[in-house]
């Protein structure tokens, strides 16, 4: 994050000094983590988990990435962690109530109190790949179904471990990027150096934890944003610090100011329901109040595509003539807006 790369700002809104610092997310490794909304990325056939860490040995494993499902009941679907040996270990599960899975460790030791980019994809159903520092660990083929149900996750502790052993973290974490697609090996490495915009192709969601506030602000169109947690002592959440690693920096091409934050106000009041997601031809929207909602819709790098007043408690869009790809719907009324996600294909 030293080098500006100028980019193209794509909805003009007053901003103040957002942008610029540089920052990673530094945790404790007493009671800091971070916690992130539903990650429906990971139910892709194919999907990349990337970012930066640095942390410190420990008699103790320390987990970076955990994504599970909010049941008490422990589970899974993929876990990030580095072992008492220094060693990283990848485990994925495609049940996550389903125990054991399979599980890769690099060859590289990781607790050097070094920077290091880590990279895990699932490429469809045959091939999951561990990389560091832009270069393949190991690669297994074989046979991995679809994760079957959305999970959330977290970062910087396993949630599942005894309260006074969560595996915390003793480290930092930076740029973590959700994608909804595998990135090849020619990509990871010619990209893992650089931040993103936001904009790129099946970037689900971008966490650059540049903004120091409560909020863990996603960098994508989604807007997915994480919240930092802590129960214990003085410093109770995990908190963003200078220390970070050498990264071509680009800036956010989507606005924070005047987003509305959906995970903050996840399962409050909508505007309407859409479905079937993903969708081929005609997508359904259903208002929830009787009043008129205007709509964009608007592709994943920001141009508006179409415009559009629903009047009726049910409504047809035909989108059987949009490319195939991720796109964004914003509705309005007097009171509210938010934007929703649905892919066409």
């Amino acid at each position: 994050m030293k080098f500006i790369v100028p980019s193209l700002i794509l909805f003009a809104i007053s901003i103040t000094s957002i942008y610029g610092q540089n920052f990673s997310l530094h945790f404790d490794g007493d009671d800091d983590y971070a916690v992130f909304p539903a990650c429906e990325a990971q139910t892709f056939p194919s999907f990349t988990i990337e970012g930066w860490f640095k942390c410190e040995p420990s008699n103790d494993p320390q987990v970076i990435f955990m994504s599970f499902l909010d049941i008490s009941q422990k589970n899974a679907n993929v876990t990030l962690e580095v072992r008492e040996n220094g060693l990283l270990r990848f485990n994925f599960r495609s049940v996550a109530t389903d125990l054991g899975g399979n599980d890769y460790f690099s060859t590289t030791v990781v607790d050097d109190n070094v920077w290091h980019h880590f990279a895990v994809v699932k490429e469809g159903s045959e091939k999951l790949w561990l990389y560091i520092d832009g270069f393949p660990e190991v690669i297994d083929c074989g046979s991995f179904p679809t994760i079957n149900a959305v999970p959330i996750f977290e970062v910087g502790r396993n949630r599942y471990d005894p309260a006074e052993n969560y595996r915390q973290l003793n480290g930092h974490v930076d740029d973590l990027k959700i994608w909804n697609r595998a990135k090849n090996c020619r990509d990871i490495f010619t990209e893992y150096k650089s931040e993103s915009a936001g904009v790129e192709l099946g970037l689900y969601s971008n966490y650059k934890f540049d903004t120091n506030s409560d909020t863990v602000f996603d960098c994508s169109p989604f807007k997915r944003h994480g919240l930092r947690k802590g129960t214990l002592g003085a410093n109770n959440l995990p908190q963003f610090s200078p220390i970070i690693p050498s990264l071509i920096d680009k800036m956010c091409e989507f606005q924070f100011v005047g987003v509305q934050d959906e995970f903050i106000n996840q399962g409050t009041y909508e505007l309407a329901l859409i479905s079937p997601n993903p969708v081929s031809e005609i997508l359904k929207l259903e208002l929830t109040e009787h009043k008129d909602i205007r709509g964009q819709i608007y592709t994943s790098d920001g141009r508006l595509v179409r415009s559009i007043t629903f009047t009726e408690k049910m409504n047809s869009i035909n989108v059987s003539a949009l490319p195939a790809g991720t796109y964004l719907i914003k509705l309005s009324n007097a009171e509210i807006t938010e934007t929703k996600r649905f892919i066409k294909i």
